[in-house]
């Protein structure tokens, strides 16, 4: 059950299903598909529109964790490198508010 309500939170709904949900009523829309057939086969509808707004948002957060990765890996972590370049100064600043 604490499994369950980690993967439900708010969080999680925001973040996994919000992006695919997105995708996948905007490709609806897009496609002009008609919305009555959400009124009359409503349980299946909403079960693949749960499914596959699943599986987009899992792909989307996926793609996203790969551009990361491919720019810091390119360019640097620019938290990383502000922290080297400033450590001398921001470790004194420590030292003078103790």
């Amino acid at each position: 059950m604490n499994d369950l309500k980690q993967l439900l939170d708010s969080y999680s709904i925001c973040a996994r299903f919000a992006p695919g949900f997105l995708f996948i009523t905007s490709i609806y829309f897009l496609l002009d598909w008609d919305i009555n057939n959400l009124k009359d086969n409503s349980i299946l509808f909403i079960v693949l529109l749960i499914i596959l707004s699943g599986i987009c948002g899992f792909v989307s957060a996926s793609m996203i964790k790969f551009i990361e990765r491919f720019i810091w890996n390119k360019f640097n972590n620019p938290i990383i490198r502000y922290l080297k370049n400033k450590e001398k100064e921001l470790y004194n600043e420590l030292l003078n508010e103790c």
